[in-house]
């Protein structure tokens, strides 16, 4: 049943992204594009969708590899076949019978490790580029080398995989935003600054550097942050990023943020509270008990690999979707402010500075993008 639903949910999302490929071709550009502009936004558009395509596709191979059966001990890396005579001959000896050994470990890990090479497969699929493959050597080499010298535990390369993936993101992170300048309250229209200090919120203003010019808000009940991405205002005029800055107090009125929170609790409190509860149930232990330890770790394994694909990417889909109507509704706040047309002004030139997406299929928009498409984010804004 679990396997049907995940090839299910995963071929839902390939339809949605082949259909998507089809209709990048199709997008008109519209008269305020240049040519070479339209055309490079197309490009990182096309760009999103193969990759996401790419995604779903490894996907279906994880299911594929996770509910394989194959006779004998799926999980045996044959550890007794490493050669553990590196502790005589010389040092160049050693470190040869090392790197041999290593080969054998991977070699022996593609051959026959099915939900190994599945993780493997669930941790390229998530923001897959150069580093990303650089960073999977590395938790091979490292697993291979805590193995050999240390812990004898195969299984530790799940905690290696996921605690690499937590040091790439944060570093990703640390590079994509650099703040230069945290006190621009200056580059801020005063009425702005005393809308939000006059309901009660403590404002802050940070300049960052980022690879994308942006503006955003963080903000809980008390204090509230907006973030000015590579100086921004200098790409529009004052009622332009004044009516872009009522957006994001829409944002700060309206709780976003905090809603967010909420819903990221729900997401993770209630699948991991009634998983926990399934197994303290007395029968639960019992019939936990008379399993081995390979069939357990095996269910724990395929476990693991359905919630990456499932809980993961459902995850993902819902913060898009919430996202989506989030944006909507500050979009209305900031149209009841201040005159429509300086924020559709404001976001065409945001959106062109950064070749975004102009056009999508509506499943493509609320599942799988952060933001509705410029085309339907100015057509909305046009009726409220």
């Amino acid at each position: 049943m679990y396997e049907c639903l995940l090839y299910s949910y995963a071929l839902f999302f390939v339809m949605i992204l082949s259909y998507e490929l089809i209709n990048v071709a199709y997008t008109t550009k519209p008269s305020y594009y240049s040519t070479e502009l339209f055309l490079e936004a197309k490009r990182n558009h096309l760009n999103n969708v193969r990759s996401q395509l790419f995604k779903f596709v490894m996907y279906l191979f994880v299911i594929a590899l996770l509910f394989c059966k194959k006779n004998g001990n799926i999980l045996n890396l044959k550890h007794n076949n490493f050669n553990y005579t590196t502790s005589s001959g010389s040092q160049g000896t050693k470190i040869c019978n090392l790197i041999y050994n290593f080969y054998n470990y991977l070699k022996t890990v593609l051959e026959e490790q099915n939900i190994l090479i599945a993780i493997i497969l669930l941790y390229l699929c998530f923001d897959y580029d150069n580093k990303k493959i650089v960073n999977v050597l590395l938790a091979f080499l490292e697993y291979f080398i805590l193995h050999r010298f240390i812990l004898r535990n195969r299984y530790f390369v799940i905690f290696v995989f996921l605690r690499n993936e937590w040091f790439y993101r944060a570093w990703k992170r640390s590079i994509g935003a650099k703040i230069i300048d945290i006190c621009t309250k200056d580059n801020l229209p005063k009425e702005i600054i005393d809308f939000i200090e006059g309901r009660g919120f403590v404002f802050n203003v940070r300049d960052i550097e980022s690879t994308e010019c942006n503006i955003y808000v963080v903000s809980n009940l008390k204090i509230a942050t907006i973030y000015v991405c590579n100086k921004v205002y200098n790409l529009m005029s004052q009622q332009e990023f004044l009516s872009l800055l009522y957006h994001e107090v829409g944002h700060i009125v309206t709780y976003t943020c905090l809603k967010k929170t909420v819903i990221n609790f729900l997401i993770f409190f209630i699948p991991s509270f009634s998983f926990t509860k399934y197994f303290l149930k007395p029968t639960t232990i019992s019939y936990l008990k008379t399993l081995t330890a390979l069939e357990i770790t095996e269910f724990a394994l395929k476990i693991l690999g359905c919630g990456f694909i499932f809980f993961g990417q459902a995850y993902e889909s819902i913060q898009f979707l919430f996202t989506f109507f989030d944006e909507i509704k500050a979009d209305k706040f900031s149209v009841g402010m201040y005159p429509r047309e300086y924020l559709k002004q404001g976001i065409i030139k945001m959106c062109m500075e950064n070749r975004s997406v102009y056009d999508c299929s509506l499943l493509y928009n609320l599942f799988l993008t952060s933001h509705p498409a410029l085309k339907r984010r100015l057509k909305m804004i046009e009726n409220y």
